[in-house]
């Protein structure tokens, strides 16, 4: 998350990680025994959506289907959940991720402090309840 979002939070890291943390659920990857990378989402009820408050691969691994498959996997969660939308948060100077997104349906919605809001409205044709999220 630091390295992510760039926040100074060296004196109340723990701190600060276990409150976001304990909002939503964390699903780590990893091929065998490596740490490939992470994604962190939450049911959102007002909004309607499934939230995906941070998702990072490494280097290595980016470019590699790996991304497409966690957001993949992401909305058939939010299709078995009822949720209309996806929606997250990224930089306006992460070029590469916005046109990742782009390619998966997102759209901008609105800009803040540096960051676009972006949104998928979810399509429940050809739907099959198969996520396994609990």
């Amino acid at each position: 998350i630091k390295l992510a979002w760039g926040l100074d939070w060296d004196i109340n890291l723990k701190r600060n990680t276990e409150q976001l943390l304990s909002i939503g659920a964390v699903k780590i990857i990893c091929d065998y025994d490596k740490f490939v990378g992470y994604f962190w989402f939450s049911l959102r009820e007002k909004e309607n959506d499934i939230f995906i408050n941070s998702m990072q691969l490494k280097k290595e691994y980016q470019g590699k289907g790996i991304g497409t498959q966690i957001l993949n996997w992401i909305e058939r969660c939010a299709l078995n959940y009822n949720r209309q939308y996806l929606s997250l948060f990224v930089q306006k100077n992460n070029h590469k991720a916005i046109d990742f997104y782009h390619k998966f349906g997102f759209h901008d919605i609105f800009i803040e402090d540096g960051s676009i809001c972006l949104r998928k409205k979810l399509n429940y044709e050809n739907y099959q309840n198969n996520c396994g999220f609990s």
